[in-house]
């Protein structure tokens, strides 16, 4: 369990939203036919967009505070995504019924 760190984290209507220093994060839940998960959405000044799809809720926040908050370039972020998925950093839940 993490502690969420950054004090300016917004909900509405099951959206939960930042904004940081360089970029917008807005993360919502969705479902495909086996997995509940918590879709990323990283928008920089420029309006580039990311997404980034996560099985839990914590990730998507600690990914966020930890990685993204602190990262200047999209490709940092994309890189820093891709090496934690690799390394089994986030977790995978369980399929829901």
């Amino acid at each position: 369990m993490n502690k969420i760190n950054l004090n300016h984290w917004y909900i509405n209507e099951n959206i939960l939203s930042i904004a940081l220093p360089h970029y917008y994060v807005k993360i919502t839940t969705s479902k495909n036919d086996d997995f509940i998960f918590y879709k990323l959405e990283v928008i920089n000044n420029s309006k580039i967009e990311l997404t980034f799809n996560f099985y839990s809720l914590e990730d998507a926040i600690v990914f966020t505070e930890t990685t993204i908050a602190r990262l200047l370039t999209i490709k940092e972020i994309v890189e820093s995504y891709q090496g934690q998925f690799r390394q089994n950093k986030f977790k995978l839940i369980k399929k829901h019924n």
